[in-house]
């Protein structure tokens, strides 16, 4: 099976091996099932460590890290000395080496541990340390010694996006409860997705494909539209270009907008599925690599 030439015109890419994401409903579940649908190695295993990023903000009078990880992951932080000491329950993996450059005035030198289970963090002059869990979200503040005001709280959009799981989740306990009562089965929100595949691995996709873009991921999954289901996001963590059946190199990631719809409707070959974790949906899901035609590129993206 082959596509037609490959081409970057208002930046659609007329062929694609993808992994994608659908309506937030059902964008972020089919999102989380073709998150990582590219790439069967990269789905997690229950002794991976838990990939995550780290950013640095330093606009409020003071530094604040926020760690962001695929999943839910229990942290503890102390301050010993000059040291502060972020403990993990399971092991991580971020890259903080490169702390000390976006946060000069407050860290000197950042590490991980070599297994994963802390992150140890130097710091250049006195602070009070403000911590907040966010499901997968940890945010540490380094207020300067000197700090007055109220510890600073959370993005409104963050709380935005835990008060709309609670109430998810809220509903879901009603809908058991009412189940309970009647004393039938409750019909719940679906967690785990299964989509049906071919019988070929990643590798004979790639092999059978002319020209494409293969992307491995996608991130930050947003509504654009709600009556045609377009949704908008980046992709991350490796964007390639095929070519004549082979990876030939790496490219800058893309903002897309797209429709799950229409998306599935272009669906041009499927590969044996596999089973992935998505990083901003609950549940784990079965999904096969997959081709499609024509999906829609909008611009380049710095994501990395």
């Amino acid at each position: 099976m082959t596509f037609s030439p490959f081409r970057l015109k208002r930046m659609r890419a007329r062929n694609l091996v993808c992994a994608r994401r659908p309506g937030r409903r059902l964008m972020t579940a089919l999102a989380a099932l073709l998150l990582f649908s590219l790439a069967p190695g990269l789905g997690a295993r229950a002794d991976d460590p838990i990939k995550g990023d780290v950013k640095v903000a330093t606009d409020g009078g003071f530094a604040r890290l926020l760690f962001h990880f695929d999943e839910s992951v229990e942290a503890s932080v102390r301050v010993s000395g000059a040291i502060i000491v972020i403990n993990f329950k399971k092991p991580v993996a971020v890259a903080v080496e490169k702390l000390n450059a976006s946060a000069a005035g407050y860290i000197s030198a950042a590490r991980r541990d070599p297994d994963g289970s802390a992150i140890r963090i130097a710091l250049t002059q006195k602070v009070k340390v403000n911590t907040i869990a966010a499901a997968e979200r940890l945010y540490v503040d380094l207020l300067p010694d000197s700090w007055k005001g109220p510890n600073p709280g959370l993005p409104q959009e963050v709380i935005d996006e835990l008060v709309r799981r609670a109430r998810e989740a809220e509903s879901q306990l009603h809908q058991q409860k009412i189940a309970d009562k009647q004393k039938k089965p409750p019909v719940g929100t679906p967690g785990n997705w299964i989509m049906e595949g071919g019988s070929g691995t990643l590798e004979d996709l790639i092999r059978s494909t002319d020209r494409a873009v293969l992307v491995t991921r996608t991130w930050y999954i947003r509504e654009v539209d709600p009556q045609t289901l377009l949704y908008t996001g980046l992709t991350r963590d490796g964007t390639f270009f095929v070519e004549n059946g082979k990876i030939a190199y790496a490219i800058k990631n893309f903002r897309f907008n797209e429709s799950p719809v229409i998306m599935l409707n272009n669906l041009d070959a499927l590969a044996k599925p596999v089973r992935v974790q998505g990083a901003e949906t609950v549940g784990r899901v079965l999904v096969p690599p997959m081709r499609i035609r024509d999906f829609t590129f909008s611009s380049l993206s710095d994501a990395v």
